[in-house]
C-alpha cells in the first residue's frame, strides 16, 4: 500500500478500541489473579505467561493505533460510505462480551482468593491495597463493556426481529 495515497475502502480496517480494552483487561485481569492466588505454582510456564501477558496487551493497542492512522486518511466522504455487514458486527460484539465476561470473572476470582488467604500476610498492607484497587477498576471496566456488547446485541437481535 503507497503512502501517498489513501487507501480504498477495501483496505479499511475500522479500528476498533473496544477490542483494545478487552484485550488489556484480559491481561490484566489474568495477571492480577496470578498475584492473588494463593495456589500458583512456581515454575518456568508460569514466569512465561506473566511475561507474555503485557505484550498482549501493547500490540493490541499497537494494531489499534495502526488502523486509526490508516482509517484517518480516508477521505470523510467514503468513510461514510463503508458499511460492516450486520453478521460481522454481531460476531465482534460476542467476542467482546465473552472477552470482558471472562475479564469480570478473573477479577471476581482474585477476591475469592483474597477471601482465602489475604495478600497482607504475604506482601503486605500497602501492597494488597494496591491490587485489590486495579482489581476493582479492571471489574469495572470489564463490566461496562460487557454492558455495552450485551446492548449492542440486543439492537442487533431487535433490528433482525423487525
Amino acid at each position: 500500500m503507497s503512502l501517498s495515497r489513501p487507501p480504498s475502502p477495501e483496505q479499511a480496517i475500522l479500528p476498533d478500541i473496544r477490542q483494545s480494552i478487552c484485550h488489556t483487561t484480559l491481561a490484566a485481569g489474568f495477571l492480577l489473579l496470578n498475584i492473588q492466588n494463593p495456589y500458583k505454582l512456581e515454575n518456568v510456564m508460569y514466569l512465561i505467561i506473566m511475561c507474555a501477558m503485557p505484550f498482549v496487551a501493547a500490540f493490541s493497542w499497537y494494531v489499534f493505533f495502526k488502523r486509526l492512522k490508516i482509517w484517518k486518511r480516508i477521505p470523510s466522504e467514503i468513510r461514510s460510505r463503508i458499511i460492516r455487514p450486520p453478521a460481522v458486527l454481531k460476531n465482534r460484539a460476542f467476542s467482546h462480551m465473552l472477552m470482558s465476561l471472562l475479564s469480570a470473572c478473573l477479577t471476581a476470582l482474585g477476591y475469592i482468593g483474597q477471601l482465602i488467604s489475604p495478600m497482607e500476610k504475604q506482601y503486605g498492607r500497602f501492597l494488597e491495597f494496591t491490587v485489590l484497587t486495579f482489581d476493582a477498576l479492571i471489574g469495572i471496566i470489564s463490566i461496562a463493556v460487557l454492558t455495552r456488547t450485551i446492548r449492542d446485541l440486543l439492537i442487533f437481535f431487535t433490528a433482525q426481529r423487525s
